[in-house]
């Protein structure tokens, strides 16, 4: 899986190290970038010369919620096509519809352990593995 970027923009320290475990877990070669926040992350892919290849988003961060996140990142040029995975605690229809129309590329209801956190990203990254 050479060549995969992904982005993860979460606030929660330990749900930034679970999807660390999960990649390396499907691929120790898949590179990976994260931030602490919505604005954090915003920085780092306007100034970066790399496009990651997703962007997995939490939906509840203080300050920039993930909502606005997606809509500035919807808005910029080089990130507008990049497949925006919305990673959130809440299972709310309504939030998945709304999330529809901004053009997400999958919705996923964060796991409560690692196993279950691994086969969902892997899902998302390489749709034949089985874990």
């Amino acid at each position: 899986m050479e060549g995969i970027t992904c982005f993860l923009i979460d606030d929660d320290a330990d749900d930034r190290e679970t999807f660390e475990v999960a990649l390396h877990e499907i691929d120790p070669k898949i590179e990976y970038i994260t931030a602490a926040s919505g604005e954090e992350g915003l920085k780092m892919m306007d100034t970066s010369e790399i496009i990651p290849t997703y962007i997995f988003l939490d939906l509840n961060m203080p300050k920039m919620d993930g909502w606005e996140c997606l809509r500035e990142i919807k808005k910029r040029p080089h990130l507008k096509h990049v497949p925006v995975i919305v990673l959130s605690t809440a299972e709310w229809l309504q939030d998945r519809l709304a999330l529809q129309k901004l053009e997400i590329a999958r919705y996923i209801t964060k796991p409560n352990t690692q196993e279950e956190f691994t086969r969902a990203i892997s899902k998302v990254l390489v749709k034949e593995i089985v874990l």
